[in-house]
């Protein structure tokens, strides 16, 4: 399965550009292009994207808090290093 559309969407979550309402039907319909057990979706997006995330998590919030954030995503080079390198270790690490 290829998960990369999973984590460019829920990247947006980290990020200021964030989706707008009318974006999500198209990114829902790619996702499930590539996936279309749900239940593998929400496992790879609290498992894997949240993981993967979450130390950002500790350092952004911070942050934000002094200082307003510039409309920013990230690339699709960020995203597939980012999915390499959470895959390369197992789930204890």
């Amino acid at each position: 399965m290829e998960k990369f559309e999973i984590w460019d969407v829920m990247s947006y979550a980290w990020t200021e550009i964030g989706l707008e309402e009318n974006d999500y039907p198209e990114y829902a319909i790619k996702v499930h292009a590539k996936c279309q057990d749900w239940n593998i979706v929400n496992r790879v997006i609290i498992r894997d994207v949240c993981g993967s995330f979450a130390f950002d998590s500790f350092l952004l919030i911070p942050c934000m808090l002094w200082v307003l954030m510039p409309d920013w995503g990230y690339d699709k080079e960020h995203i597939e290093k980012r999915i390499a390198k959470w895959y390369s270790k197992p789930y204890w690490v």
